[in-house]
């Protein structure tokens, strides 16, 4: 694959990010699955904690399982639970975070005290200073580049660390640092290459994004459509562009 200009992969991270942080979730009824082996494996959990309610890893893998099928509330009530079993439990404050974050409503204020707090039990936990900055990348930029830093300084994982780099991208971009945020990228890139690709396939969901939920007897649009979709409002995008090109060109001419 080419390799894109930077400037326009930042604007597409950049434009994504912001997306991302007003995303709402539709709360889904509790028991509503709509996976087969999902709700199989949700049957079973619920076995085993009406045995053993104070086993955490059932009720973690029930969140989990909770959270992917965004049925967020009962996400939140099985972190929660495992919190009030181990206070000290990490994953389950990022989960718990996560799962606040993707109400309806965003709490984003209790999203972020669980993983404060999460900071306090284990200050040295490169995950939670990731999750620390994402939370702050729009309204307390200087708190979320330390945190990003920090994240960067603590972890070996390149996924932690290729996400911290275009947490800081983002932030500078925005701020019009064009450097900071160009050293940014090459600093992901050189991490992962295939950044790119995933910034662009990120663009595509973005831009033509499934739909959430279908009538019955229709089915999803799939990739290869949504992406046709993509390229179309692309070449509409370069049109309006000429267009107003011809338009200032024509002014132009005028004046002289």
């Amino acid at each position: 694959m080419a390799r894109l200009g930077w400037v326009a992969l930042i604007g597409m991270a950049s434009a994504l990010a912001l997306a991302c942080s007003h995303t709402k979730t539709e709360a889904r009824p509790p028991t509503l699955l709509t996976d087969h082996g999902a709700e199989e494996r949700t049957t079973e959990l619920r076995k085993r904690l009406e045995i053993a309610s104070n086993d955490v890893d059932a009720r973690m893998e029930l969140g989990r399982i909770y959270l992917s099928e965004d049925d967020v509330e009962s996400a939140v009530g099985e972190f929660r639970k495992v919190l009030a079993i181990d206070s000290k439990h990490i994953r389950a404050r990022l989960l718990l975070s996560l799962a606040y974050q993707r109400r309806s409503a965003p709490d984003l204020r209790s999203a972020s005290l669980i993983l404060w707090e999460a900071s306090q039990i284990e200050p040295d936990n490169a995950a939670v200073h990731l999750s620390l900055g994402q939370i702050y990348r729009q309204h307390y930029k200087d708190t979320a580049i330390r945190e990003f830093s920090k994240a960067i300084e603590l972890s070996k994982d390149p996924a932690i660390l290729v996400s911290a780099h275009l947490g800081l991208m983002g932030i500078y971009q925005y701020r019009g640092e064009s450097e900071k945020a160009k050293t940014e990228y090459e600093a992901a890139y050189s991490i992962y290459p295939g950044v790119e690709e995933m910034i662009m396939k990120a663009e595509i969901e973005s831009t033509t994004p499934a739909p959430q939920y279908v009538v019955e007897g229709e089915s999803r649009p799939s990739v290869e459509e949504r992406i046709e979709r993509l390229q179309k409002r692309l070449k509409e995008m370069a049109q309006e562009g000429d267009s107003r090109n011809d338009g200032e060109s024509s002014r132009t001419k005028k004046e002289r």
